[in-house]
C-alpha cells in the first residue's frame, strides 16, 4: 500500500501499462475503457480494507466516462493519511486452495 505510506497516488483502472527499466513505476501504454456497470465501488473497497493494514481512510473509487458515455476509466483514490500513520502500512493476503479449502500461505 505504497500510496498510504507517502503522500497519496491514484490506481488509474483501464490502463495497460509497461514497467519503467530502472524504476519501481509504470507508464499508460495503452486505455481500454470499459462500461460503467464493471466497476463495483463497494467491491474494492471491502478487498482494500480487508487486505490493507493499518485500513486507510478516505479511499474512494470513481468513474470517469469517456465523450461518448458508454464506458470510460475507473480510478482508485487513495488520499494522503495521517502522518503518525505513514510508513506503517501493509498489504496481506491469504492463499487458499480452492479444492479443498486448505490455508496455502499467507503473505
Amino acid at each position: 500500500m505504497r500510496f498510504a505510506n507517502v503522500e497519496g497516488g491514484i490506481i488509474v483502472l483501464g490502463v495497460e501499462t509497461d514497467q519503467l527499466e530502472d524504476r519501481r513505476t509504470e507508464a499508460g501504454k495503452v486505455i481500454h475503457p470499459f462500461p460503467e456497470a464493471r466497476i463495483d465501488a463497494g467491491q474494492y473497497r471491502d478487498v482494500i480494507l480487508a487486505r490493507v493494514k493499518p485500513q486507510p481512510q478516505g479511499i474512494s473509487i470513481q468513474w470517469f466516462p469517456t465523450t461518448d458515455r458508454n464506458s470510460g476509466l475507473g480510478a482508485v483514490i487513495v488520499p494522503p493519511q495521517e502522518p503518525q500513520l505513514r510508513k506503517t502500512f501493509f498489504a496481506t493476503r491469504t492463499l487458499v486452495d480452492e479444492t479443498t479449502g486448505k490455508t496455502l500461505g499467507a503473505y
